[in-house]
């Protein structure tokens, strides 16, 4: 190896100088810096980049020139270098001289040999100009970006604080809100939104997007342009990062109200789709094939039949199919299910009640995006469409049969090239031409029409009337023909256009002998109309703008307008109201689609149902219809009812099921379920005597036989032993089998028990009571008449005594001798009213028909002195005839009338008021006065015995009388009671039943 040779002095000399021409001549600084952070030698660019020179800079520390806002980065970007980190493209700014700011880009190295650290600093003057000019296009482009756009756009930092946010931002939150923020302000400060609810909530969605959760909201918010319906906004929620840091979030708030709308339009039509499904009897149905199961919406099984709550599977389903059909339908499932082709087949099924429908089975086999397949589709109840396709066929067998062997001339061409469709016999023999020869009218018209000038003549008249359009002009007659043999004939012609369906209807009939056949001709006529509008239902034809062109007499007799008024006009024009119904719709559908249509729907104007049936034609459509509102209101009124009976049977408290002819069970009730303990689901299409086995052959067993087959309602008790339970049941017999009512009676059971026992005990008391009444009764009598006589003699006694010896008495001993006898008198009254009230009710029952206005005569009479002295007042109303005890009611009677002349304030006129008011029930009596009255806390005491309101002195009596009415009222079977008030008079009442009144 050479080694490289010594340089001398000059040349190492030349070279330094090189050296430090080439660090001199550089635009960028160079420098060396210490570990202290002193320039130890800087290049003259300093003086260009600093405005120093660099005897100025030498010895200083770097760190007092740079910007007071990057010394701290500058500081820890030197520590690295020290660290031995090779730093390149450090930014910061220096202050020069004149005391502008330079900004640089650095690189640096630290040399641990010479312990100094080398820099190379560049003027970033243009760069960070060039930077500022993009900075500020994309600005730019920014806020065109964010400006450009209705919906609101803003950005936050950690802080929540406002980053930047477009126009409309601004522009909203003023406008609707109130607030103006700035950039830099913190979004949920209390200060700029004020609102502290508002403030809770967004802080909560900042806080979410700060977390790193992209998140979205959608709110309903009220128009604040006034114009109605409020609006739907949607933000969303999205989380800025830096080197996968969190340091801020951005928002976007824009308008969804269309796209709600739109699915809000979306779910009405779906529930339109359902609900036009349920009226055209539209099921749809589901089969898994993995699992052999099978679905079925509300639809299907209304059409089946079958409760909701059924399960369906598909061995049930092929036994519905009638036998007659099932082996073509298994066919046609089969290339179904092998993806031939999908399933259209109609088709009957049986019904639980046997009953037999139409169907139409569409399906399809899907798969799913696992590769599964499964079969779906639809099926439709087309019962009524078979009823009414098999009367059609029908009917066109029997046309075809008339047309066959009428007598009239007829056949059908079309319109528009005149082709000949078809002829009948008679046809061919009026004219005198072969069907061969009668392809084209026009080439018909030549032949029967030989002479060129009358062919011109006929066929101008023809077309004129045709073109005019007026059926009653499309009829010519005695028209002469020429026959195939050169014979001439006259015949009558008419013409029927159907334009919807490009069809010309021609008849012609041979009146050569007219006269002698007119009677046959005008029979054959009126069968030719009779046959054309003999179809019951109602039908009319549109054309393609919806006018009408053709409407049968029934449809007439319903729109109730002639034909001239109609044909020729817009139907919804002339029945406005049709166009906000389904109808508008389907017509449409039938439009576009070109398939028929058949719904149910409600017509307001006429409020009633029809059933139409639409069908596209060349030129329009031709409709059906008829009015089902009389069945509508059957099936509405029969499933009114059957949900009422339901909710009755399920509500009633006692048990009840029904069974069929084989004692089946059919339906069962909750109560039922829980008194015999089955589960309904388990025990429906069940045998009563399966289920309940130890029946068999008891009382229950019998009972319910012999009411199936004497068709007799039986009522009956039965104990069963299982349940241990008593059961009171009714079984009523009918066409389907049994209904049974019944109930569980163990506790009615166990109260007879206790009743029973009572009623014995009760019976032997009272034998006893009536033992102890009788030795009372007959204490009472003597006990009454032995303390009669000592009483009489006492009184008689003291009479005898004032009336001998009073002259020789003072008058201190002739009052003890009036205190005497009239206690004596009181005490015997009281005797008597006792023996009178011990009496009163324990007498033996005899009543008789009585007249109480001759009763209440007889006791006025009696009371007549006491009437004319105080100058009272009777009214006596007239009183119905009763069956009573006379004794008893004219007792009530003297009583009552005799308190109501007694307790009168003095100096009051008395005035009584006897009447009488009856009802279903019982008479009441009214014993009415203008007395003292009675206050209400004494209303109940008065009826007491021996209570007394007044003192003796106020007013005589020993206060039995109330007691006594009382008593007897009771006895016979009545009630009495008083309204009264103090001072304004009492109002006695009493009942008398109507009944025949029976005693133990």
């Amino acid at each position: 190896m050479r080694e490289k040779p010594n340089k001398s002095p000059q040349e190492q000399k030349s070279e330094l100088d090189e050296l430090r021409l080439m660090i001199d001549t550089s635009l960028d600084v160079i420098c060396t810096i210490d570990s202290e952070g002193h320039f130890i030698r800087i290049s003259k660019a300093c003086e260009k980049v600093w405005g120093y020179r660099e005897d100025e800079l030498i010895g200083k520390i770097y760190l007092d020139l740079v910007h007071p806002d990057d010394r701290e980065k500058t500081s820890q970007a030197a520590l690295e270098i020290l660290h031995g980190q090779n730093t390149t493209s450090f930014e910061n700014r220096y202050i020069r001289k004149d005391g502008s700011s330079v900004p640089l880009l650095w690189s640096g190295r630290w040399d641990e040999h010479t312990k100094l650290v080398y820099c190379v600093a560049k003027d970033a003057t243009s760069i960070v100009n060039k930077f500022e000019t993009e900075k500020e296009k994309v600005r730019k482009n920014k806020d065109i970006l964010l400006n450009n756009t209705d919906r609101l756009i803003w950005s936050f930092d950690k802080d929540k604080n406002l980053i930047e946010a477009n126009n409309i931002f601004f522009q909203s939150l003023k406008e609707y809100s109130g607030i103006e923020i700035k950039r830099g302000q913190n979004l949920i400060d209390e200060k700029v939104v004020g609102n502290l609810q508002l403030i809770d909530r967004w802080s909560e969605l900042y806080d979410i997007a700060l977390s790193g959760e992209e998140i979205e909201i959608e709110l309903e918010v009220p128009n604040q342009s006034g114009t109605g319906s409020s609006i739907w906004l949607r933000t969303e929620f999205k989380p800025i990062k830096e080197n996968n840091i969190v340091v801020g979030g951005v928002c976007q708030t824009f308008d969804i109200t269309a796209r709600i709308k739109t699915e809000e339009e979306v779910k009405e039509l779906n529930k339109k789709l359902n609900e036009s499904h349920r009226i055209a009897k539209i099921g749809y149905w589901e089969l898994n094939l993995e699992k052999n199961e099978i679905y079925w919406s509300d639809e299907v099984f209304r059409i089946w039949g079958i409760d909701r709550k059924a399960k369906p599977d598909y061995d049930g389903f092929l036994s519905t199919i009638h036998p007659e059909d099932r082996e073509e339908f298994l066919f046609r499932s089969k290339e179904a299910l092998s993806g031939k082709k999908p399933l259209h087949y109609e088709h009957r099924i049986l019904l639980p009640d046997g009953t037999v429908k139409w169907v139409l089975e569409q399906g399809v086999l899907k798969k799913n995006s696992n590769n599964k397949p499964s079969f779906k589709g639809t099926v439709q109840d087309i019962t009524k469409q078979k009823l009414v396709e098999e009367e059609l066929k029908e009917r066109t067998e029997y046309i075809e049969s008339v047309l066959e062997y009428m007598p009239i001339g007829i056949s059908v061409s079309t319109i528009n090239d005149g082709t000949v469709i078809m002829t009948n016999p008679e046809f061919n023999k009026v004219y005198g031409w072969p069907p061969g020869k009668l392809k084209n009218v026009g080439s018909f018209l030549k032949k029967i029409f030989p002479n060129q000038e009358n062919r011109a003549k006929m066929i101008k008249m023809m077309t004129g009337d045709i073109e005019k359009g007026d059926i009653s002009r499309m009829q010519w007659h005695d028209i002469k023909i020429t026959t195939q043999d050169g014979n001439e004939k006259y015949i009558d012609v008419k013409n029927i256009p159907l334009p919807e369906q490009n069809v010309m209807i021609s008849t012609a009939i041979d009146v050569t002998e007219k006269k002698k056949h007119k009677e046959d001709i005008q029979r054959s006529y009126e069968e030719k109309n009779e046959i054309l509008e003999s179809i019951s239902e109602a039908f009319y034809a549109l054309n393609d703008n919806y006018e009408f062109t053709y409407i049968n007499q029934t449809t007439l007799n319903l729109f109730n307008k002639p034909s001239e008024e109609l044909i020729g006009c817009n139907l919804f024009d002339e029945f406005p109201e049709l166009k906000k119904t389904i109808f508008f719709t389907r017509l449409e559908q039938v439009k576009s689609t070109q398939k028929p249509a058949r719904f149910e729907f409600h017509y307001k104007l006429y409020d009633a149902w029809f059933d139409e049936n639409i069908y596209p034609t060349k030129d329009g459509f031709s409709v059906f219809f008829k009015d089902i509102t009389d069945r509508k209101n059957i099936e509405r009124e029969l499933k009114e009812t059957s949900q009422k009976n339901n909710e009755i049977l399920e509500s009633i408290s006692d048990g009840f099921f029904a069974l069929d002819q084989d004692f089946k069970f059919t339906y069962i009730n909750e109560e039922a379920e829980n008194l015999l303990a089955i589960k309904k689901g388990k025990s429906l299409n069940k045998s009563i005597w399966d289920i309940f086995k130890p029946a068999v052959d008891t009382q229950l067993y019998h009972e319910y036989h012999k009411a199936l087959q004497l068709k007799e309602t039986r009522t009956f008790e039965y104990y069963y032993t299982p349940l241990k339970t008593w059961f009171l049941s009714k079984v009523y017999p009918s066409e389907n089998g049994l209904s049974v009512y019944f109930r569980d009676i163990n506790e009615e059971k166990r109260n007879q028990a206790k009743m029973e026992k009572l009623h014995a005990e009760l019976k032997e008391r009272a034998i006893k009571l009536e033992q102890i009444n009788k030795e009372l009764e007959q204490f009472a009598f003597i006990a009454s008449h032995d303390l009669q006589e000592p009483l009489r003699m006492i009184t008689s006694f003291m009479s005898q005594l004032k009336n001998k010896y009073s002259k020789s008495l003072d008058e201190k001993a002739n009052t003890y001798i009036d205190y005497a006898v009239d206690g004596g008198s009181r005490m015997r009254q009281i005797i008597v009213d006792l023996l009178e009230y011990s009496r009163a009710g324990n007498d033996e029952i005899f009543t008789e028909n009585l007249n109480p206005n001759e009763l209440v005569e007889g006791i006025l009479a009696l009371y007549r002195d006491t009437i004319e002295t105080k100058n009272a007042t009777v009214v006596v109303e007239k009183l119905p005839i009763i069956s009573y005890s006379k004794t008893g009611l004219n007792q009530v009677f003297q009583n009552l009338i005799g308190n109501a002349l007694k307790y009168i304030p003095k100096g009051r006129k008395p005035k009584l008021k006897i009447s009488c008011e009856e009802n279903d029930i019982h008479y009441e009596f009214i014993i009415s006065d203008n007395g003292i009255g009675i206050q209400k806390e004494y209303l109940d005491d008065i009826f007491v015995i021996f209570k007394r309101l007044h003192t003796k002195k106020e007013y005589s009596g020993s206060g039995l009388g109330l007691a006594i009415c009382k008593k007897i009222v009771e006895k016979y079977g009545g009630k009495i009671w008083v309204h009264s008030q103090a001072e304004k008079g009492s109002h006695f009442h009493f009942t008398v039943p109507k009944n025949k009144i029976t005693y133990e």
